[in-house]
């Protein structure tokens, strides 16, 4: 199940049972119940069945390869194992977007975010459950200023930084500790989520001129063992 009106942890109930407090969207996605290799080429979203090849959405039992484009993933999903490979993009987008391995997941591509995102938005971060992962030598997972985006006045997030009466002055975003200060009038923005165990994005720094964007959120969960030969960045 995919769309905005799925219940938490709901995605993969089969049947699924909605109470139906508020409108709601939902979508119903087919996948072949017999495992499978599945290739991905061109740009899209994941669960568009005509960028497969053989064409159909991915399911639980398939090994599934990003060979080449940009894949955009809102919603959970369970494959055997992924490998995405070297100039090919998989793009999580949606704070409960979870992709889920029963295997293996070899990067030698990149897997990001989609961009920064107010205090209002839909929240992203890029959350891999797996067995093993290995990020190859030129593979990359970038949260790199992908968390609440900055503002001329006041960053985005739990720690924005804040500018003094409009001034140049400028405050750096808050997350485990408390955000910098430039000169006496920027405000640094607060600490906030948890120093030894932080799930939180990043909140934006300000500036009048050139405030910066606070780092996203990366979320592993590997059973076996991470190898990062190539770079993790937020």
């Amino acid at each position: 199940w995919a769309g905005p009106g799925v219940p938490a942890n709901g995605s993969f109930s089969n049947p699924l049972t909605v109470t139906m407090d508020r409108w709601r969207a939902i979508a119903a996605k087919f996948a072949s119940d017999t495992p499978a290799a599945r290739t991905w080429s061109g740009a899209g979203n994941w669960f568009s069945d005509t960028n497969w090849s053989p064409a159909c959405i991915p399911d639980a039992g398939d090994a599934v390869t990003i060979g080449a484009g940009n894949c955009t993933l809102a919603d959970p999903v369970r494959v055997a194992t992924l490998t995405v490979r070297a100039g090919a993009t998989l793009t999580l987008t949606n704070w409960s977007t979870h992709l889920i391995a029963a295997g293996n997941v070899l990067v030698t591509g990149t897997v990001t975010l989609a961009s920064a995102f107010g205090n209002a938005d839909m929240s992203n971060r890029l959350w891999i459950s797996c067995a093993n992962l290995l990020v190859a030598a030129a593979g990359k997972l970038d949260a790199e200023a992908k968390g609440y985006a900055r503002t001329d006045y006041i960053g985005n997030g739990p720690g924005g930084g804040r500018t003094f009466n409009g001034s140049y002055d400028c405050g750096g975003g808050g997350h485990g500790g408390q955000g910098g200060r430039w000169q006496r009038t920027g405000t640094n923005g607060l600490a906030y989520g948890s120093l030894t165990n932080p799930e939180n994005p990043g909140s934006a720094g300000v500036n009048v001129a050139s405030g910066k964007d606070g780092g996203g959120a990366i979320r592993i969960a590997a059973s076996g063992t991470v190898t990062v030969n190539g770079s993790i960045t937020a």
